[in-house]
């Protein structure tokens, strides 16, 4: 009886934690590692600028905008997988006004 009354226990627990009222978020940063945790993906970071995920990776390869050079010192590697670190993405988004993550288009 008393581990069907602790599986109870934790299954409220449970329960009761994804219920709970989330805390307000004050910032953007807080926000992105409440979401995303210290590391993004490609297309984490693409939802984050609106855009696709081949869309971030032409945009990273160009190199032509402000915003590809500091994602650049946002990403690294580990083995095969790409990663960005979540303050210095959310620190492009703080720095850029907005519609100008992706720079300038020419039509």
């Amino acid at each position: 009886m008393q581990r069907a009354e602790a599986l109870l226990i934790l299954l409220m627990h449970f329960n009761a934690r994804r219920h709970a009222v989330t805390k307000v978020v004050t910032s953007v940063h807080e926000w992105a590692l409440e979401k995303y945790g210290p590391l993004m993906t490609y297309p984490q970071v693409a939802e984050m600028l609106s855009r696709t995920t081949n869309g971030l990776r032409a945009m990273m390869a160009r190199r032509e905008s402000e915003a590809s050079r500091m994602l650049s010192g946002a990403k690294f590697t580990i083995g095969r997988r790409v990663y960005f670190r979540t303050d210095q993405v959310t620190r492009l988004i703080g720095a850029q006004p907005t519609g100008a993550v992706g720079g300038s288009r020419h039509v």
